[in-house]
C-alpha cells in the first residue's frame, strides 16, 4: 500500500505502519474474510476493478460496514490499484432501521388483516403489497395493477361512491379519505372493504401525485351490524305491535329519552314536551301514586328488585289521566355501583283499569 489518506485511518481505527494490509485483513470477520481476500485475489489476477462490500471489526470492537471500489492502472512495471474506502455504517443502519420498520408494519397489519396499496397516480399504476391479495383469496400479483382492475373489482351498487370519495378528497373537499365498499373475493363473493388513504406527493401545481392507504378486512364487523340492525328493527316493530312508549334516563343527569308513543300517552307530542328530563316525569305522575313509583325504583337501584315495574296515574293533556303501566331495568352501573342508566316503557292500560273498576 503506497499511500492510504488520513480519513481511512481515522475509518478503520487503525494506525500506519508495516503490515497494515494484513491488520486491515485480520480485522474483517472469519465469515467475511475468505471472499474479500478471495475478491482481491480474483481483481489482480486478471486485472479487472475491485468491487466489495462488507463489514469490519475495528480494534477498540465496533463493527463498522464498508464498501471498496478501486480501478487497475500501468505504472509499466505492474497492475496499480487506484481507489476509495467508503464508510457505509450509517446507511446500513438506516436500512435496517427501516427493514425492523417495515417488519413491524406487516406484524402489525398482519393482525389487523390489512393490505397495502399505493397509487401512482400519473402512470395509472397501483403496487399492491401480498396481503392485499391473499386476504381477498387471490395469488399476489394476481390481477393488473390499474385503476381499472380495482374499479372492476367493487360491487356495482359500492363503486360510484366510493370513486365520488375518492375524487372529493383529491380535490382537497373532504380532509381525508375512507371509504367502505364491497370487494370482489377470487372465489365470487363479496367481502366487505374499509379503505383508507392519504395523498403523500403532489407536483409544482398541486396536482396529486400518489396516494398511499390500506384495506382493512370488515366483513365480520359488517355482519355484526346487520344482525344489531335487523334486531333492532325487530325490537322496533315488537315495540310498535305492543304500542308501547320507550324512555331512556341518564341518571347521573337527570336527561332522558322517549320516543313519540311516550308523549301520545299523554295527549301530547315530543315538541310540546321540550327538552325531557326526570321532572318531565315526575311532574306529569298523581300526587298520590309518586312516592310509591319512587319507592319501586330505588328499591331496583338498591338491587332488591330484578326489574322495576309499577302501576301509577299521568296526567293528560285534556285534564284527566291515564293509566301507565311502566317497566325498567338498570342497562349501566357505576365502578362502584352506582346505578347510571335505566331504560323501559310504558304502556297505556287505561281501559283495563277502567274494566277492572267496573268490575267491582
Amino acid at each position: 500500500l503506497d499511500f492510504i489518506t488520513r480519513k481511512i485511518f481515522d475509518i478503520f481505527g487503525l494506525e500506519p505502519g508495516p503490515g497494515l494490509f494484513q491488520e486491515f485483513v485480520d480485522c474483517i470477520p472469519d465469515d467475511e474474510r475468505e471472499g474479500f481476500t478471495l475478491s482481491v485475489r480474483q481483481a489482480v489476477a486478471q486485472s479487472t476493478p475491485w468491487r466489495y462490500e462488507g463489514y469490519f471489526n475495528k480494534p477498540d470492537g465496533e463493527i463498522i460496514w464498508f464498501s471498496g471500489n478501486a480501478i487497475p492502472t500501468d505504472d509499466g512495471v505492474g497492475a496499480v490499484y487506484c481507489g476509495v474506502l467508503l464508510d457505509l455504517t450509517e446507511r446500513k443502519q438506516m436500512e435496517q432501521a427501516l427493514k425492523e420498520s417495515e417488519e413491524r408494519l406487516d406484524l402489525a397489519l398482519s393482525g389487523a388483516n390489512e393490505g397495502i396499496w399505493d397509487w401512482h397516480i400519473d402512470e395509472d399504476i397501483i403496487y399492491y403489497d401480498s396481503r392485499y391479495y391473499t386476504m381477498a383469496g387471490y395469488e399476489p400479483n394476481e390481477f393488473p395493477t390499474t385503476f381499472e382492475e380495482w374499479e372492476k373489482r367493487v360491487h356495482k351498487d359500492d363503486v360510484e361512491d366510493a370513486k365520488i370519495l375518492i375524487a372529493q378528497y383529491m380535490a382537497g373537499k373532504l380532509d381525508r379519505y375512507e371509504a367502505d365498499f364491497r370487494f370482489l373475493r377470487k372465489d365470487g363473493e363479496y367481502m366487505w372493504i374499509q379503505a383508507k388513504g392519504k395523498i403523500v406527493e403532489r407536483d409544482a401545481e398541486g396536482n396529486p401525485v400518489r396516494f398511499i392507504g390500506t384495506h382493512a378486512d370488515i366483513n365480520a364487523l359488517k355482519q355484526v351490524e346487520e344482525k344489531l340492525s335487523a334486531e333492532q328493527q325487530r325490537s322496533s316493530h315488537i315495540l310498535e305491535g305492543t304500542n308501547a312508549g320507550t324512555w331512556d334516563w341518564h341518571i347521573p343527569t337527570g336527561e332522558a329519552a322517549v320516543n313519540a308513543r311516550w308523549a301520545g300517552i299523554m295527549g301530547r307530542t315530543l315538541e310540546e314536551l321540550g327538552p325531557i328530563t326526570i321532572e318531565t316525569w315526575t311532574s306529569t305522575i298523581h300526587p298520590d301514586d309518586l312516592p310509591t313509583a319512587q319507592k319501586l325504583l330505588e328499591k331496583h337501584f338498591a338491587g332488591e328488585l330484578d326489574y322495576y315495574e309499577v302501576e301509577f296515574r299521568q296526567a293528560h293533556k285534556d285534564g284527566g289521566w291515564v293509566w301507565v303501566n311502566a317497566r325498567g331495568k338498570v342497562l349501566e352501573w357505576s365502578e362502584s355501583g352506582e346505578p347510571l342508566r335505566i331504560s323501559g316503557t310504558h304502556l297505556d292500560i287505561t281501559a283495563r283499569k277502567q274494566a277492572e273498576e267496573a268490575l267491582k
